[in-house]
């Protein structure tokens, strides 16, 4: 499905910006008693992410950043992208016939979206 796509796109390029320097990051906030939130956000400056976002979303993964593995990355980038940038999915001619099987079908599939079903 492209909205799967769409959105496992969006969480490997936030991915490749936090990985990219992590060991350095890792050694930076300890050596200078930092806070992670503070700098994963200094990381996603350019993308419209509040400190906020991030605080929030980290709350929900594990605490230990120093044993983070890929999984926890992108735990923790959707978690952000949930709360931070939530997609809304506008189904466009929902009145159709055909339309209902195509809504039923790609309901729940995707974590970051809400859908939004316009009849006019």
């Amino acid at each position: 499905m492209i909205l799967n796509f769409l959105e496992d796109e969006i969480v490997m390029w936030m991915y490749g910006i936090l990985n990219r320097n992590w060991v350095r990051l890792v050694r930076k906030i300890e050596a200078e008693k930092l806070d992670i939130a503070k700098v994963i956000f200094d990381q996603l400056s350019g993308t419209g992410i509040t400190l906020e976002d991030i605080i929030e979303a980290k709350r929900k993964v594990n605490p230990d950043y120093t044993k983070w593995e890929k999984e926890d990355f992108m735990e923790l980038i959707r978690n952000i992208l949930h709360i931070a940038k939530p997609m809304l999915i506008v189904a466009n001619k929902a009145d159709l016939p055909t339309a209902e099987e195509n809504i039923k079908k790609n309901a729940g599939k995707i974590s970051l979206c809400y859908t939004c079903i316009c009849r006019i």
